[in-house]
């Protein structure tokens, strides 16, 4: 049975030390809005002017990167991520770096993330039913099966699940 989540966009305020709207990363994403805002870093909505499209780049704060071995281990992590192939996994697409700036691109489904949905509920005093919950988590498990035979996503929470326009759950920020 098909289930219908409510979306809607959020805005987020901008972060002091991270690009603003208009800013160019890389010379080609100009950034657009602030999507999501993490332990690791700050995701923004940009348009790649070389492809003519909206994706999400994700980045990392600069005390992340500065860490010993950081630097290289985020590429060695790209590197399999950008592999995988899973219509529930967010594809990356591009990982980049400018100095103090260390990012990926990934692709820009619309919808809004699991936790937000979460809350918005939580604040009507509604939760999920349990067609919505499984009609989520379903396609999730088969997405971390996958990701496991390669990799451990070793921060799966409500808000690095992306809920889709069309209700389709993707996994992020692996």
């Amino acid at each position: 049975e098909e289930t219908e989540l409510e979306l809607e966009d959020v805005e987020l305020e901008w972060p002091a030390d991270g690009p603003h709207a208009g800013d160019l990363v890389a010379g080609r994403y100009e950034v657009r809005t602030v999507l999501a805002a993490g332990d690791t870093g700050h995701i923004y909505r940009v348009f790649d002017h070389k492809a003519g499209r909206e994706y999400a780049l994700k980045l990392l704060h600069p005390e992340i990167v500065a860490y010993k071995g950081a630097r290289q281990r985020f590429f060695t992590e790209m590197a399999v991520s950008r592999r995988l192939m899973h219509n529930n996994i967010t594809r990356v697409l591009d990982v980049g770096d400018e100095g103090d700036r260390v990012f990926y691109i990934m692709e820009l489904p619309s919808g809004q993330s699991l936790d937000t949905l979460l809350r918005r509920r939580a604040a009507q005093g509604r939760r999920l039913t349990l067609i919505e919950a499984v009609h989520i988590l379903h396609p999730l498990c088969n997405a971390l099966d996958y990701l496991h035979q390669t990799m451990v996503h070793g921060h799966l929470r409500p808000d690095n699940v992306f809920i889709c326009s069309d209700t389709t759950a993707k996994l992020m920020d692996v």
